[in-house]
């Protein structure tokens, strides 16, 4: 295992260590969850595992590096490929 997937690893353990935090997080995101009007076919919406899992990878992955707008839809993409064909 690499270093980095070490630490990725290491940050969703910390997740899993405080709960009460973590789903406190997430609720203050709810408001942003929700597609946009007009966003149905553009891109699906994922799902609210698919979701969690997104913020998984980003808790992850932290710090980020700025990403563009195209750069982050192609990292959503690879994130929900990923849990389908994991499911």
């Amino acid at each position: 295992m690499t270093p980095a997937r070490r630490d990725a690893r290491a940050r969703i353990n910390v997740l899993s260590e405080m709960p009460v935090e973590w789903r406190k997080r997430l609720s203050a995101l709810e408001p942003a969850q929700q597609a946009p009007p007009g966003a149905q076919g553009r891109h699906p919406h994922p799902d609210r595992n698919d979701e969690y899992l997104l913020y998984q990878r980003c808790s992850a992955a932290w710090p980020l590096e700025p990403y563009s707008d195209e750069a982050y839809d192609e990292f959503v993409q690879r994130v929900l490929a990923y849990s389908r064909s994991h499911a």
